[in-house]
């Protein structure tokens, strides 16, 4: 009983190495979350994109602790070896704010944004999405198809004044 008790209070102290929060997009919206980046440890925005249609998902980034610690703090999307920083920390000693962005992104798949370690106290971190449905491209070859619509209509035209 003594271990069990030991080991829970132990588990209860401890801080996490890892958090994580899932967000849920079904269509175009607008959502934030907070969480805590613990030193040694990661933070992750799981994103479950349940859209037919490609969503644009923009992001805006925001963190507090200590100036230095905020400094150490990198993020990325799925890993993919294209982290950043922030792109601002006020003020850049004590406790501060700290603000970014990463750039944008147009998809239906699922993605994750993750937070690296380098803080020596934990650093609070937010993350605000916005999704908005993409935007269809025109296909290049409609300029050309109205232009030649427009050129056989002109023929039409002709031929009929002339008979």
């Amino acid at each position: 009983m003594k271990v069990l008790l030991l080991t829970t209070a132990l588990a209860a102290l401890a801080p996490l190495a890892a958090s994580a929060v899932t967000f849920n997009v079904t269509g175009a919206g607008l959502d934030s979350e907070g969480t805590t980046l613990y030193p040694s440890g990661t933070a992750t925005y799981n994103f479950e994109v349940n859209s037919a249609t490609p969503l644009t998902f923009s992001f805006i980034i925001a963190g507090t602790g200590y100036a230095t610690d905020l400094a150490d703090v990198t993020f990325g999307i799925d890993g993919s070896g294209t982290t950043t920083t922030w792109s601002s920390i006020i003020p850049p000693t004590g406790i501060a704010s700290a603000s970014g962005t990463l750039a944008s992104i147009t998809t239906s798949s699922n993605f994750s944004i993750t937070f690296y370690d380098g803080v020596t106290d934990p650093v609070g971190i937010s993350l605000t999405y916005i999704a908005e449905v993409a935007p269809v491209p025109v296909p290049s070859s409609l300029p050309l198809l109205i232009g030649g619509m427009g050129a056989f209509g002109l023929v039409l035209r002709k031929r009929a004044k002339k008979a």
